[in-house]
């Protein structure tokens, strides 16, 4: 893992922790960080280095050779797209030492890829970097030996945008009766009559809080029984709170910075998510397990999640006053006592998830 946060990747690593791969012993490696603190708690064997875009390609590419040189994996399983392309020159570098003799290790490598848009700019900014990329990820995976995506969405998008063959499509996997009881634990009583709404993500741009204020802010011309809690942080939380103190609904708007997620839900009612891009969000399956209703774009693996009632269209740049609109009325359906989706909800384990893994490592091998 690539990054340090505590984001949504960093969660599906801890689930792994936590479960384990039956049939494998686990060495996590990342940089020092929040998700190293994390899986230590876990006491599981946790490894940091120079690893990752604030380190540069050089000393990830020297951090990589040199766990696998103490650790002597059978297998690399790289998450996001920097490990991915650290991952592939590693490996591969080594597996070409080998046949001459001058390697001793050379582990299969596997990818899972967890986030992908179907516009390219929403990640890499640019058309150059987006083409660059493009043939940067077709490439890396013609030299990956295992390929997963945590969404059906991904799946496609992988085949379509870089050519992948032999996807395993393994879904993040939820506890639900533990989040269910979680939640309610953590439950607070609102005043009655009140709509306590809540955005949880990160306060980035492709996560499109500014539609969801701008959305919260129309619905709050129609009924004043409403907030917002903005939980998450992030850039862009000066421009945002910049565009709550313009749109003059500060009073009902409260930025609540990174908070134990069950503690967030426990005090709102109704979660708001409308990405530009989103793929197996643990936060939207999280809140449907904890009670909460939900809205979100059609968006990515959201319609694998979700019943239509709970969606809005997908997000794109030319139809975002159809979203704030479309948000707005369902916001106001949901104070008017509309219940959006049904209260009868499954989704598979974290123990299931993992055991899909360890096939997938097992067919690999």
């Amino acid at each position: 893992m690539p990054v340090p946060d505590f984001a949504g990747v960093a969660r599906h690593l801890v689930d792994i922790a936590r479960n384990g791969i039956e049939g494998f012993d686990l060495v996590f490696f990342c940089p020092e960080g929040e998700l190293a603190e994390h899986l230590r708690t876990l006491d599981v064997d946790v490894r940091v280095g120079k690893f990752g875009p604030d380190f540069g390609f050089v000393s990830s590419c020297k951090a990589l050779q040199a766990i696998i040189s103490e650790v002597k994996p059978d297998l690399v399983h790289t998450h996001l797209a920097y490990a991915d392309v650290i991952g592939v020159v590693v490996v591969n570098a080594l597996k070409l030492l080998r046949r001459v003799g001058r390697a001793s290790v050379a582990p299969q490598l596997i990818s899972t890829e967890h986030g992908i848009a179907v516009d390219d700019l929403v990640y890499h900014g640019t058309k150059a970097k987006s083409v660059l990329m493009e043939n940067v990820h077709r490439v890396r995976l013609w030299f990956t030996d295992g390929k997963i995506a945590v969404s059906q969405f991904n799946a496609v998008q992988m085949k379509r945008k870089w050519g992948a063959r032999g996807v395993t499509v393994i879904p993040n996997g939820v506890d639900l009766d533990v989040v269910t009881q979680k939640v309610a634990d953590a439950r607070v009583a609102g005043e009655p009559g009140i709509l306590r709404v809540v955005s949880m993500a990160r306060l980035a741009p492709e996560k499109k809080i500014d539609v969801l204020i701008d959305a919260f802010a129309l619905a709050l011309k129609s009924n004043s029984a409403l907030t917002l809690e903005i939980a998450g942080k992030g850039g862009c939380i000066d421009e945002l709170q910049e565009q709550v103190e313009n749109l003059k609904i500060g009073d009902s708007v409260n930025f609540s910075g990174f908070s134990d997620p069950f503690e967030v839900m426990g005090r709102n009612d109704l979660l708001v998510q409308l990405s530009i891009a989103e793929n197996n969000s643990y936060t939207l399956l999280e809140a449907k397990a904890g009670g909460l209703q939900v809205i979100a774009t059609a968006m990515g693996g959201n319609p694998e999640q979700l019943e239509d009632a709970e969606m809005v269209p997908a997000l794109t740049a030319m139809n975002r006053q159809e979203i704030v609109e479309s948000a707005a009325q369902k916001i106001l359906e949901v104070a008017s006592g509309k219940k959006l989706g049904s209260s009868d909800f499954s989704w598979s384990t974290t123990t299931e998830m993992t055991q899909r893994i360890a096939q997938k490592y097992t067919e690999v091998l």
